[in-house]
């Protein structure tokens, strides 16, 4: 998809043209070309951005705030560019390394898609041992009290980014799929072979899929999650097919 060359889209990102061209748009999925229409669409229309709703109950630690993404960042995850996109970036701004702590197991497990050895985060986590040093002088339950310091299970078997790639996003959007469950055992995490730890092309397109389908449906549809009732798609009469578009399109 990243090589193609053709005269009927513009190779960058241009508001209002279509991403790529009609003979590969066909390829794709259902629901990616059905989000490129409603792109099309909405650019016809003249809507600039598209705003999100993040509810109230959704973070413990603060007030939470809107946020917005353009058609330029469906244009780079549509080509497998880099995803730069808001969506992503609000867990994410560039690599991730998750820490998954176990404070009765004294266990803390690593998922480094970049592989680095523990040396690239000591500082943090001479953090969480004092955190835990903490938690054990305050009565915290552990089941071998004679240990000192957390055991560090490293390079836990998940999915790797190849060197030189920019697609990191692709990376965190997978993980917290396979992973979005709390797990109360580090055993009952998801391991991913070595043989298969790098993303194909289907396990990237079924990600944009998702993430089409997850814009459409909770993010533009007024009966979505996070479907902001203040924004220009919700308060403009000129946008009310796009806001109801799945009444009409909802067939994947």
């Amino acid at each position: 998809m990243q090589s193609w060359t053709s005269d009927e889209v513009p190779k960058e990102y241009e508001y209002g043209k279509p991403f790529l061209p009609f003979n590969l748009m066909c390829e794709l999925p259902w629901p990616m070309r059905l989000m490129h229409e409603w792109y099309l669409t909405a650019s016809e229309l003249g809507l600039g951005m598209i705003t999100v709703h993040v509810s109230e109950d959704a973070f413990k630690d603060g007030p939470n705030a809107n946020f917005a993404f353009t058609f330029k960042d469906l244009h780079a995850f549509f080509k497998m560019d880099k995803m730069d996109i808001n969506l992503v970036g609000t867990w994410c701004l560039e690599h991730y390394i998750l820490f998954l702590v176990y404070p009765t197991d004294q266990t803390i497990v690593v998922l480094d898609p970049a592989d680095y050895g523990k040396d690239a985060y000591m500082e943090f986590l001479c953090l969480l041992n004092l955190a835990h040093g903490r938690y054990k002088k305050r009565g915290g339950y552990v089941k071998n009290p004679s240990r000192e310091k957390l055991y560090i299970r490293g390079r836990w078997p998940c999915y790797k980014q190849p060197s030189l790639t920019n697609l990191c996003g692709y990376y965190v959007c997978e993980m917290l799929r396979v992973n979005g469950r709390y797990k109360t055992e580090f055993t009952d995490l998801l391991s991913i072979p070595y043989s298969g730890s790098q993303f194909d092309q289907k396990t990237l397109i079924n990600l944009c899929v998702d993430l089409c389908r997850f814009i459409r449906r909770d993010i533009c549809n007024h009966l979505g999650e996070f479907y902001d009732p203040h924004s220009e798609l919700a308060t403009d009469p000129k946008f009310k097919n796009l806001r109801e578009w799945e009444r009409e399109h909802d067939v994947d």
